[in-house]
């Protein structure tokens, strides 16, 4: 009985070895098995094969390419202001980059905002705009520059705020367009800007300014309320009349007479040719909406700016088509306007205009495009943020212009990049003209009006399109000056 006790004792101990063995061995091929800490395993037990496996993997990323640039000129066209060209290869492409380089810094070299045919309907051909006429007594002088604002079709209106020599020629912001605005030194600053007007009569009347140098349209109408101020952007009549469209109408008429066989005499011809001109335009502005407003005209005290408080004096009050005074501009009162606001004759008055941003800024220049290149250092347009969505305007290797500057803003930077040409250079998407922005130097840039509009002047020469050029609205210009900037504006006051 003993024996049969025993046996059964050693048999249940080699039983219980057995199964001791066995869970250490399951758990040990567990641990194997067992992921690390935030790892994910898959659940299927299918076997991958190595072709499969390859084909799993994520595509190489392939390294970018060093930029680099060659020199194709670097001139110093005056103290402070320089041409360089340049054959510049970002990520592997070519792209032919000319570039106007004006040191803010350098007393005697600024900024300058240039009107096509000092007037806001017309457009102008660059080298039209920035004539170099080397006059060492000039206060002034042009050295080159490029195109800026897109503009309106058929209007010509610049589109965005636009400041030239202190006068608003455009102050509507259209949609959240960047612009680029130039305090009295000429140092710049980038951001979406709008302008608001006011203007304030010694009664304390605040009387609000609805648009510069044209009515608005509302539902495709002109708006004849609201008050509007014309300035010498406006035209040298108000109401203006395109005096070229005015001739080519009345040319046409002129036709009709000969071929009718009513003037025959050359000198009688010329004599009609004039008066019928003066007709024709007497004729359209009396059809034009401003004739019948009430006008005020202004002369300047102060110098024009942006941000600060101009003192003027009214000159006369009157109706009609009315001619602009020299340095000064003309108020049109619209028809739901009380008159016992207005001012009188030989009253001193004040013209304010103020930005959204900025403000304790002077403004003297301004122009606008679409879209921001450059943030803070960092390549990157802002299009759709802006409101574009055009494919062919973003990605097509397109001729670009755009306009920069340095952390410091102690550099501005005019650049032109041309089209696609036999050298193997190409045109820029705005990814890739934010890219050469950066590459060059810029902490902020902005894309202005390209395509078929780039273009660029250096000592009056066209070195983009020599042989052509499209006319433009607005103009970046890099002057010289005689004498040193300083401030002479007056400081801003709280309203």
């Amino acid at each position: 009985m003993t024996k049969i006790k025993n046996k059964l004792i050693t048999t249940l101990l080699f039983c219980l070895c057995i199964s001791l063995v066995t869970s250490l061995i399951t758990d040990t091929c567990y641990a194997k098995k067992k992921p690390a800490k935030g790892k994910v395993v898959s659940k299927s037990k299918t076997k991958t094969s190595k072709k499969n496996s390859k084909k799993s993997k994520a595509p190489a990323v392939r390294p970018a390419q060093p930029s680099s640039h060659i020199f194709i000129q670097d001139t110093m066209l005056c103290d402070g202001i320089y041409h360089k060209q340049l054959i510049a290869t970002i990520n592997g492409i070519k792209h032919c980059v000319n570039i106007i380089q004006i040191d803010i810094i350098n007393k005697k070299a600024t900024v300058g905002v240039v009107k096509g045919g000092n007037n806001i309907t017309e457009l102008e051909r660059l080298p039209d705009m920035l004539p170099f006429i080397p006059d060492d007594t000039a206060s002034r002088i042009t050295m080159g520059g490029i195109n800026a604002n897109l503009w309106r079709a058929y209007t010509n209106y610049p589109i965005g705020p636009t400041i030239i020599d202190g006068e608003v020629a455009e102050m509507m912001l259209y949609k959240k367009w960047t612009s680029t605005f130039f305090n009295e030194e000429g140092i710049p600053f980038t951001n979406t800007f709008a302008i608001t007007g006011e203007l304030l009569t010694k009664t304390g009347s605040r009387i609000s300014i609805s648009a510069v140098n044209r009515r608005p349209t509302s539902g495709g109408s002109v708006d004849t309320n609201g008050v509007v101020v014309y300035n010498r952007l406006g035209g040298d009549f108000i109401p203006y009349i395109n005096s070229k469209k005015a001739q080519e109408l009345m040319l046409a008429g002129m036709d009709n007479l000969f071929q009718d066989g009513q003037i025959v005499d050359s000198t009688e011809s010329i004599d009609q040719l004039e008066l019928s001109k003066t007709d024709l335009l007497d004729a359209e502005r009396s059809n034009h909406s401003e004739y019948n407003t009430r006008k005020i005209v202004v002369q300047y005290i102060d110098q024009p700016a942006v941000n600060t408080f101009i003192k003027c004096q009214v000159t006369d009050i009157t109706t009609g088509a009315v001619k602009m005074p020299d340095n000064g501009f003309i108020i049109s009162i619209g028809a739901n306007f009380d008159e016992t606001l207005l001012p009188n004759v030989k009253d001193v008055i004040t013209l304010h205009y103020w930005t959204n941003v900025n403000e304790s800024e002077v403004f003297t220049n301004a122009v606008c495009g679409i879209p921001r290149l450059v943030r803070d250092g960092i390549a990157r347009h802002e299009a759709y943020e802006e409101g574009s969505v055009s494919k062919r305007f973003i990605n097509g290797a397109l001729p670009r212009s755009a306009i920069g500057y340095n952390k410091d803003k102690s550099k501005v930077f005019l650049v032109s990049v041309t089209g696609n040409k036999a050298d193997g250079t190409t045109g820029a998407s705005l990814a890739q003209l934010a890219e050469i922005m950066e590459y060059i130097g810029c902490y902020t840039a902005q894309n202005l009006d390209g395509g078929g509009s780039t273009n660029m002047v250096v000592c009056g020469d066209n070195i983009i399109n020599p042989t052509t050029s499209r006319r433009v609205s607005v103009a970046l210009s890099a002057v010289k000056l005689k004498h040193e900037k300083v401030q002479k504006l007056p400081q801003r006051k709280r309203r």
